[in-house]
């Protein structure tokens, strides 16, 4: 799609010789969040000077995030009794057919117990305590949970299951302890933060190598201004997405009053590590339009910088986009685990995914039905009421479990029917294909036969005792906002994390990682699969950086 001005074309120089630079550093990385703050880290490690710029100060989605690590084969793990190890980690993602090659993703498992222990000497801190049940996010004081679907009949089949979730260990959600930790561990090896400075072009010399960067820094007296615009937009409050929009809108027009144009020279190379386009509503409606047209309810997972500036970026310097369609869309129903046990069903009253699977996997299936993604919970009268209950003692964190389920069946239209027919009638199903879809559901669940649509043999309940509920899972329903988050970016050369061009050249120079780019996580999310490939990611490519020649 067309340039949308978030960046311009590359200042093209002859050499990097032949400029004045405002400033030089061997590695300049351009976003300061999870990859960006772990490149940073390692590149100062190996000896490289590191500047790190970032549009405002830094965090990005990773301060929001609940702070979940996924590796396999950890010390966390042997201390709580799980014998795993890199190879069944191995069978499990590639089962979930993941978006890079082989030998990318046995390093990855490999190298992620590494990465955990690394997490550990910058600070950030981690231990065991299993958690066993299905969730989408354990319980206060347990460090370790099956983060997605490693439980599910499909994927024992293959692998043997282990909780491999590894949640920085404070309670409730602790992306921004574990940011933090990071951003202190930078801090403290020397690291050149430049914040509140957005990127617009990158500078590139006469043989197409990208040798530096060109700013448009705030003046620090609107720092603070820019700041609390950039707090406006938060992923896990409701009902602000016209407010949201206000504040990007805002955010740009500060932006383009400032007139300090910097040149930053990277000796040894650049990378991008902006996050992904979650807030840029025209990149949105270009690669998913379904989820354009409820985009001011969505709950945009990550910060006002997930703006798609990176990929931009990386695009005007020969780099090329991949699997920018592939945008989770996630539908959380445990906790509580009660709500595990109704069935889900279309427009047409047909079940169509495994209700208890991972949230990504839900709600994605429901942003494909028709309608726009209509969909429903049906349930018992008592599990209904059993789920209410739960949901006002969650177990972890009332604000981002329980709250939101509330929200939903107080104010997202839940419905009440003495029958199944008159239920359908209430939510606009079809009747008939409903109550024969669940009849045959109830007659499978009864039978103890193996589920067609992945459900644990012990979560498949009948659903035949009136009164019945509906709770609303559509994706239009402004009191249920579905989580969203894209895993679509810039194409890679795996082993050193360059940007590549169409051809499969690599863009000498420039580099990239965390949501920027193609990684992990990019074939399909788990929950500490973006966390863990923006340590692996930032890694590879600091190490990539400061083995070049200056």
């Amino acid at each position: 799609m067309a340039n949308d001005e978030i960046t311009l074309p590359p200042t093209q120089i002859n050499s990097a010789d032949d400029i004045q630079w405002d400033d030089e550093a061997d590695v300049v990385v351009v976003g300061f969040g999870g990859a960006g703050t772990v490149a940073a880290i390692q590149a100062r490690e190996l000896g490289a000077s590191v500047i790190a710029i970032d549009r405002f100060a830094g965090g990005g989605a990773t301060a929001y995030s609940g702070g979940v690590v996924y590796a396999g084969g950890t010390k966390y793990q042997r201390e709580s009794g799980y014998d795993d190890t890199a190879e069944e980690m191995y069978k499990y993602l590639d089962a979930e057919k993941p978006a890079v090659d082989a030998e990318t993703l046995m390093r990855f498992c490999q190298g992620s117990s590494d990465d955990i222990e690394w997490l550990d000497a910058q600070g950030v801190p981690h231990a065991g305590n299993a958690f066993e049940e299905k969730t989408a996010f354990p319980p206060d004081n347990y460090f370790l949970y099956y983060s997605g679907n490693e439980k599910m009949p499909a994927f024992e089949a293959v692998a043997k299951a282990a909780p491999r979730g590894h949640r920085t260990a404070i309670n409730g959600f602790a992306g921004y302890h574990l940011f933090a930790q990071l951003r202190e561990s930078a801090m403290s090896k020397g690291v050149q933060l430049m914040p509140h400075a957005p990127v617009k072009r990158l500078v590139v010399d006469a043989s197409g190598a990208v040798v530096g960067v060109e700013v448009n820094a705030l003046p620090e007296s609107q720092w603070e201004k820019h700041q609390k615009l950039y707090k406006k937009v938060h992923p896990w409050m409701p009902f602000i997405g016209e407010r949201i929009e206000r504040a990007i809108a805002d955010a740009k027009a500060m932006e383009a009053t400032s007139t300090q144009r910097k040149l930053i020279r990277a000796k040894k190379g650049v990378l991008l590590s902006t996050g992904g386009f979650n807030h840029n509503r025209e990149m949105t409606k270009h690669y998913r339009p379904v989820l354009e047209k409820v985009y001011t309810i969505l709950a945009r997972l990550g910060s006002m910088g997930d703006d798609g500036s990176g990929m931009r970026l990386g695009e005007s310097a020969g780099g090329v986009l991949d699997r920018m369609e592939s945008v989770c869309v996630a539908r959380t129903l445990v906790p509580p685990n009660a709500f595990a046990n109704g069935w889900v069903v279309n427009q047409d009253g047909k079940r169509f995914v495994n209700e208890a699977g991972y949230g990504f996997n839900v709600g994605g299936a429901i942003a494909e039905q028709p309608g726009g993604g209509k969909a429903w919970l049906i349930l018992e009268a008592q599990t209904f009421k059993t789920g209410v209950w739960k949901s006002w003692f969650p177990g972890g964190s009332f604000l981002h479990w329980g709250l939101p389920a509330l929200l939903n069946i107080y104010m997202g239209g839940t419905k009440k029917a003495s029958t199944l027919e008159d239920l359908a009638r209430k939510i606009n199903v079809d009747p008939a294909g409903m109550v024969k879809q669940i009849a045959e559901a109830n007659d499978m669940a009864k039978a103890g036969r193996a589920d067609p649509l992945g459900k644990l043999q012990e979560l498949l309940n009948a659903v035949e005792k009136g009164p019945f509920y509906a709770v609303n899972l559509s994706l239009d329903n402004k009191y249920a906002p579905a989580q969203t988050m894209t895993i679509g970016g810039l194409r890679l050369d795996q082993s050193t994390g360059n940007v590549v061009r169409a051809d499969g050249s690599v863009v000498r120079g420039l580099y990239s990682a965390g949501r920027t780019a193609i990684g992990i996580c990019s074939g399909g999310f788990i929950s500490g699969l973006s966390l863990a490939d923006c340590v692996f990611s930032g890694r590879r490519a600091a190490k990539s950086m400061a083995a070049n020649p200056s």
